[in-house]
């Protein structure tokens, strides 16, 4: 387990996650300017629903500290520790977030947080190695720059308020397809 622990870089994870929290507990209601990339005047979208990007990344970096060829040989099934570990990210990240007495804000960082942990899930899959922090935290610049005018596209839906429901529903179905995506047969090690 000490071995499991060193490399998914346990310490590190966790004082970035407690600490990514802390800064959407913090945060608030503050607003970032966002350039508008679609043409017209820029816009102020809400800090805290753009913290759990790069906070997935800090999951993904976790993640990607993986021994494979080891892996795929364990006794113990590595996956299902792998599977316990996003959980408790995401779990670190939403108590640190409840510093904040906005419960619309809280709870929109969580949804956010367990759509991008999905969308991480799935990028470390199905791309290559190390990938999946950046097609996270890509996806949500490009989507923070083209998908919000006066309301978030559908695509958008980090962008939506907490009690948007079709929001919650993407990031759901991200979350449940990348935790079986993760859970599923071990994909063998690309050698080049």
């Amino acid at each position: 387990m000490r071995l499991y622990l060193r490399c998914r870089r346990a310490a590190w994870v966790a004082a970035g996650m407690l600490s990514a929290g802390a800064v959407v507990g913090l945060a608030g209601e503050t607003g970032v300017p966002v350039p508008n990339l679609a043409g017209g005047p820029g816009y102020g979208t809400v800090l805290a629903l753009l913290a759990p990007a790069p906070t997935v990344a800090i999951l993904a970096g976790g993640l990607a500290g993986r021994r494979l060829p080891g892996e795929l040989a364990a006794a113990r099934l590595v996956r299902l520790l792998d599977l316990v570990w996003v959980v408790i990210g995401v779990a670190w990240f939403a108590l640190a977030a409840t510093a904040t007495d906005l419960a619309g804000t809280r709870d929109a960082a969580v949804r956010n947080l367990v759509g991008f942990a999905g969308l991480m899930l799935l990028a470390d899959r199905y791309l290559p190695y190390g990938s999946a922090a950046a097609v996270t935290t890509a996806y949500a610049l490009v989507g923070t720059t083209l998908g919000q005018a006066r309301d978030p596209a559908w695509w958008a839906w980090f962008l939506r308020p907490a009690a948007d429901r079709t929001a919650l529903l993407i990031a759901v179905v991200a979350a449940v397809v990348g935790l079986t995506a993760l859970t599923g047969r071990p994909r063998t090690p690309r050698h080049n």
